[in-house]
């Protein structure tokens, strides 16, 4: 199945709604076990809504949507540092079903290679500290933690992410 992966640019307001429409999906199912879920509401209403992406997009983030035989499947953002030589892998998120399938591992590479293609030297990303899974995964593919920080959602929700970064040969 992973050779059948379509990573394709989502700045656009029809795959920017696609994008908003997976977090919708994806973030309740995956995060409601171990974070709040006012969080989870906020997240999605906030940052993952088409309005949020758009912004993003505008200052100057990268979306991708992930997509096999023309069914969406996942999406990822992507921040380049230029001036301080890093990319910052802001979202990787891929629904439930297509877990396990070497479909991260494709994701990942094409995250990489990005990086490589634009002179970036290191990939830098923020996860959840309680995500033993996605800390794991992170890990597999080459990533170390650095050091956390408190994200603050506002109203008192609050939650310690990670910091990982891969140094790119």
């Amino acid at each position: 199945m992973p050779g059948e992966i379509e990573i394709i640019p989502a700045g656009e307001k029809p795959l920017i709604a696609v994008c908003a429409a997976l977090a919708g999906r994806i973030w309740p199912e995956y995060f409601t076990p171990m974070l709040d879920t006012a969080i989870i509401n906020r997240v999605l209403l906030t940052y993952q809504s088409e309005a949020g992406i758009s912004s993003q997009i505008k200052a100057g983030a990268r979306y991708f949507l992930v997509r096999i035989k023309s069914e969406d499947i996942g999406y990822l953002s992507l921040e380049p540092r230029i001036d301080e030589k890093k990319l910052f892998l802001s979202k990787f998120y891929l629904l439930a079903d297509k877990r396990g399938r070497g479909i991260g591992r494709k994701m990942m590479t094409f995250v990489e290679t990005f990086a490589k293609n634009n002179g970036l030297k290191k990939i830098e990303l923020a996860v959840y500290s309680g995500n033993r899974s996605a800390v794991g995964i992170y890990k597999r593919f080459g990533f170390s933690i650095i050091g956390t920080f408190r994200r603050d959602f506002g109203d008192g929700l609050q939650a310690v992410d990670y910091i990982m970064e891969k140094i790119l040969s």
